[in-house]
């Protein structure tokens, strides 16, 4: 799965490290090959992760408390029309990470019917659910 370029942005804002040309130029570096080969001895957590470097989820910023990527039951607040919320569902607050909402999937038609009444077009789609929750 690919992350979403302004996804990417986010975290790299986040991750506050220099670059390789900022390093280079810090440090006094005269050839790209020199600083490529000092920065790579850098660990990730002081510079920004290369081609190289294999991928680990605990150096996004927020992944190991559980603040990112976004919890889709609690951006459901945000996008869930207050009124499907209130007819259909509740917030609930977990202990760590606030409040999150919960719908009743025994009353996932009356669900549907309601989204659709207010203009939203609603198709089951369980590999993109799953993929949303991290499990994809």
């Amino acid at each position: 799965m690919r992350l979403p370029t302004a996804d990417w942005q986010n975290i790299l804002k986040l991750l506050e490290y220099p670059t390789l040309a900022d390093y280079r130029e810090q440090e006094g570096f005269e050839t790209d090959e020199a600083a490529l080969e000092s920065y790579k001895s850098l660990p990730l957590g002081e510079r920004m992760p290369i081609d190289s470097d294999k991928f680990e989820p605990e150096h996004l910023p927020g992944f190991t408390d559980g603040d990112w990527p976004e919890w889709p039951a609690q951006e459901a607040l945000r996008w869930v029309p207050r009124d499907v919320q209130q007819r259909f569902g509740k917030s609930v607050s977990s202990s760590i990470n606030g409040p999150f909402l919960t719908l009743d999937p025994t009353r996932a038609s009356e669900i549907i019917a309601a989204m659709a009444e207010l203009g939203y077009v609603c198709e089951r789609d369980d590999g993109l659910v799953r993929s949303a929750s991290g499990d994809g």
